[in-house]
């Protein structure tokens, strides 16, 4: 096999040294840009409008843990199958209660919650139990 200064050889035989060094620094380049372009458009979908930081993800999830404990301590609502979800500090209960101060209760539970901003009380008052 005759070699030509300057080109890449591979007519029936292995690479040349040069030529596999520079496809493995050609790949290398490639996988750095693709992770690149991959890092922007995360950010970039970070950056949106309407995404939320970790922090408020973060809030938002302590304020219902704490708020879920709450329900689940207190003697009148223990019972109570209750869901409570949050975001961007707005809390929203959703579940049956039998009577309505109960209902009350579990939304002036919610409210004491550092954090939180807004309540909307979505319990459903079903007349049934105690």
């Amino acid at each position: 096999m005759r070699l030509i200064p300057g080109r890449l050889h591979r007519a029936g035989g292995p690479w040349n040294g040069q030529a596999r060094r520079n496809e493995e620094v050609s790949d290398t380049t490639r996988s750095i840009a693709s992770l690149g372009l991959l890092v922007v458009a995360l950010i970039a979908g970070a950056c949106s409008s309407g995404a939320r930081t970790v922090d408020e993800r973060v809030t938002d999830a302590v304020i219902t843990s704490t708020i879920q404990q709450r329900l689940a301590a207190d003697p009148a609502l223990g019972e109570a199958m209750l869901d409570v979800a949050t975001a961007a500090g707005i809390v929203t209960l959703t579940g049956e209660v039998s009577r309505e101060p109960l209902r009350a209760r579990a939304e002036a539970l919610a409210r004491e919650v550092e954090g939180v901003q807004d309540v909307q009380n979505l319990i459903r008052v079903t007349g049934r139990g105690d």
